[in-house]
């Protein structure tokens, strides 16, 4: 452990993975499960987390309330000094900007949890989620993991699928982007392409002691990929996969590296991103 980097006082985690939804129309996913409890294993197995530190919701149990509920709880909790880590592996979607924040594609980012719903209003926008990660106390360690697509700044258009060049290890994937219904999508055209941008909103991940894992550039999309004998998210395997590898001590500078070429020499296009506090790259992941 370098010198500079300092251990986290208490630590708290909440990972949440979706393979499935409420929504029938809404496509199932393989990996997403999997992705939340190899993020739990490394962190009980490398940095100090016990079960009761680790909170865990999939699937059924992953409403919308039920996440910000627990996000909520954390911020109450956490006091400087203290790591807050928050995974989410599933969909990705979305929908046009009204408060003026999005100023190059006027689109706003969202996450789909399992009752997501686009008439009753029950998806995640990123302007919720830039409330949450400003609403921690100044001095605690937020570290965010997002494997879904466009998670760099969530969705603004989807690339072409990754090339198969060189598919050895990632046998199959697909996508985890969900299009929005047809009348959701034609919103941004005709009566609403009045909306313009009127104001600039401090994105959520530049204030201080903030870290965000994203699987992908925003105008990207994030693999649901079949591995060795089992499905993950192609990012969060060769995220836990590079952790292991370096058992547990590595800069999140190199990490990131470490990830972006394992993926790139597997074949996909997708691109990982690390944003945030950026005095936090040189330190190692997970510490202050």
């Amino acid at each position: 452990m370098s010198d500079e980097c300092k251990l986290p006082g208490r630590k708290k985690a909440l990972l949440v993975g979706i393979n499935e939804f409420k929504d029938q129309y809404i496509n199932k996913l393989n990996g997403c499960v999997n992705d939340a409890m190899d993020i739990r294993a490394i962190l009980k197995e490398f940095f100090g987390f016990t079960n009761t530190d680790i909170h865990v919701l999939t699937d059924t149990r992953a409403l919308k309330s039920m996440i910000f509920d627990r996000l909520y709880s954390l911020q109450h909790w956490a006091q400087p000094g203290d790591l807050v880590v928050f995974g989410f592996s599933a969909h990705g979607s979305q929908m046009r900007d009204r408060n003026g924040d999005e100023l190059t594609d006027h689109l706003d980012e969202l996450f789909c949890p399992y009752d997501m719903d686009w008439d009753e209003g029950t998806y995640i926008l990123d302007d919720e989620m830039a409330q949450i990660c400003n609403g921690f106390k100044a001095g605690v360690q937020f570290e965010v993991i997002m494997d879904t697509c466009h998670s760099a700044t969530m969705l603004k258009g989807v690339n072409p699928s990754p090339s198969m060049k060189n598919m050895t290890e990632y046998h199959f994937f697909k996508p985890r982007y969900t299009p929005p219904p047809m009348d959701i999508f034609m919103r941004q055209e005709g009566e609403e392409s009045c909306l313009a941008p009127t104001k600039q909103i401090m994105r959520s991940l530049t204030v201080n002691d903030k870290v965000l894992w994203a699987a992908c550039k925003s105008n990207q999309t994030s693999a649901d990929a079949y591995i060795g004998k089992r499905y993950n998210g192609a990012f969060t395997h060769a995220f836990c996969k590079s952790i292991r590898l370096a058992h547990g001590v590595i800069t999140r500078k190199s990490l990131m590296g470490q990830v972006r070429a394992m993926l790139s020499g597997a074949g996909f296009d997708q691109i990982p991103q690390l944003e945030g506090t950026k005095s936090l790259y040189d330190k190692n992941v997970f510490s202050i």
